[in-house]
């Protein structure tokens, strides 16, 4: 048989069989007439001449006098490194030098998370998935933070419910499912007159502020009308000017700036002699009732005098 030079392409063996070239379709493999073996040392020169020599130990019959080269991710000395596999190339993950990049899988794959390059996206956990409010593309949802879970306020599928806050938590008003209690302000805070429970005390507008004569802690005033205003006879501040009724007017003989004329009753009226517009008749008394001698359309009889008796005169012969 004729040993060829490692140079050239084509090579016999000791029975003169064609064999192909290995370096061309598989450079990382040794043939012979039987099996095929990985390399596994570094295949810079020839090792065998057909049928004398021996490759790692065992006679041959058919060897190959020319060697290839290492299959990607065997070593020089021997073996595979780690992420290599049997018949060359790196599973998915492995790095060219041995090992695995961050969230890469043994058998070859990323874990839940995981980048391609290495490293796992914001919310990816080491061991594979996402935490709480991360999203699969890398980052966190609205509401979310970085230890898994949501803020105060926030919604499952991101967001925040009406009333809470970026950082957590709710504005003053805001409900625990979303939305405001009455009175509450989108801002934060309530309107005038609301409590913080909901709702609003009485004499409080919708809108914020009191109606007149609404106090701050809520109920009305004294004279003051459920819709707003006073009665007539009420005063600002609450209460009834004198001679004001509780249902509103005056009684007879009141002023509307309170007080009573000349003439008139505490509980309403004229005294016998006084006038509808104050004061009194000739011939009526402070009070009430009208002297002798006087008539009740004011004035006296003849021969009354204003001093509450009948002057009379009688002749002398009644006497004699």
């Amino acid at each position: 048989m004729n040993a060829q030079s490692p140079e050239t392409t084509t090579y016999f063996d000791k029975r003169d069989k064609l064999v192909k070239d290995p370096c061309v379709d598989k450079p990382h493999l040794i043939w012979n007439d039987k099996t095929s073996v990985s390399l596994t040392n570094t295949p810079t020169k020839v090792l065998a001449e057909a049928g004398v020599k021996t490759f790692q130990g065992v006679w041959e019959t058919s060897v190959i006098i020319k060697l290839c080269g290492l299959i990607q991710g065997a070593t020089p000395s021997g073996g595979l490194i780690q992420g290599a596999t049997p018949s060359g190339g790196l599973i998915n993950g492995a790095t060219p030098s041995g090992g695995l990049i961050q969230g890469a899988t043994p058998s070859g794959g990323l874990i839940q998370g995981a980048t391609p390059s290495g490293g796992l996206i914001q919310g990816a956990t080491p061991s594979g998935g996402l935490i709480h409010g991360a999203t699969p593309s890398g980052g966190l949802i609205q509401g979310a933070t970085p230890s898994g879970g949501l803020i105060q306020g926030a919604t499952p599928s991101g967001g925040l419910i009406q009333g809470a806050t970026p950082s957590g938590g709710l504005i003053q008003g805001a409900t625990p499912s979303g939305g405001l209690i009455q009175g509450a302000t989108p801002s934060g805070g309530l309107i005038q007159g609301a409590t913080p429970s909901g709702g609003l005390i009485q004499g409080a507008t919708p809108s914020g502020g009191l109606i007149q004569g609404a106090t701050p802690s809520g109920g009305l005033i004294q004279g003051a009308t459920p819709s707003g205003g006073l009665i007539q006879g009420a005063t600002p501040s609450g209460g009834l000017i004198q001679g004001a009724t509780p249902s509103g007017g005056l009684i007879q003989g009141a002023t509307p700036s309170g007080g009573l004329i000349q003439g008139a009753t505490p509980s309403g009226g004229l005294i016998q002699g006084a006038t509808p517009s104050g004061g009194l008749i000739q011939g009526a008394t402070p009070s009430g009732g009208l002297i002798h001698g006087a008539t009740p359309s004011g004035g006296l009889i003849q021969g009354a005098t204003p001093s509450y008796y009948l002057k009379r005169t009688y002749p002398k012969s009644l006497f004699s």
